[in-house]
């Protein structure tokens, strides 16, 4: 069954509506795999048991995403403010587009003051801004 997680504590667990609309709210123990990342509006996969009494006997989650699909928050901002001028931050989070945008600005216009000043605020934006990658899943 599919469902969209609606609330999360890193700590305890959270919530998830289900397709039939039902809300459910599971712990940590629920998660098929503890290496799982789990955050708010994530489609996810849902296993329900119930007993005879169509109580919730158990109930499993599947994210499509695990811990080695989290980037680290760290490298992202020393590569935009390193190497932000050229996009690098951009590519490694997802962000492409941006990142092409960039690498354009700084060979037409790198050699100009302006592209190196628009390059270097667009960049000192991205960093405190980002906060998650391009599919969505947060900086670790």
């Amino acid at each position: 069954m599919k469902g969209i997680i609606t609330f999360i504590h890193s700590e305890y667990g959270g919530s998830v509506k289900l397709a039939d609309g039902q809300t459910i709210n599971f712990d940590r123990t629920n998660m098929f795999d503890s290496n799982m990342i789990l955050f708010k509006n994530l489609h996810v996969d849902v296993e329900i048991i119930k007993n005879s009494d169509d109580s919730i006997k158990n109930l499993t989650i599947f994210s499509p995403y695990t811990r080695n699909d989290q980037q680290e928050r760290f490298s992202y901002v020393l590569l935009g403010l390193f190497l932000g001028g050229l996009g690098l931050h951009d590519f490694y989070a997802g962000y492409n587009s941006n990142g092409i945008a960039k690498l354009l600005i700084s060979i037409f216009l790198g050699w100009v003051v302006i592209g190196i000043v628009i390059n270097f605020l667009w960049s000192l934006i991205d960093i405190i801004t980002v906060d998650k990658s391009k599919n969505g899943i947060p900086f670790a």
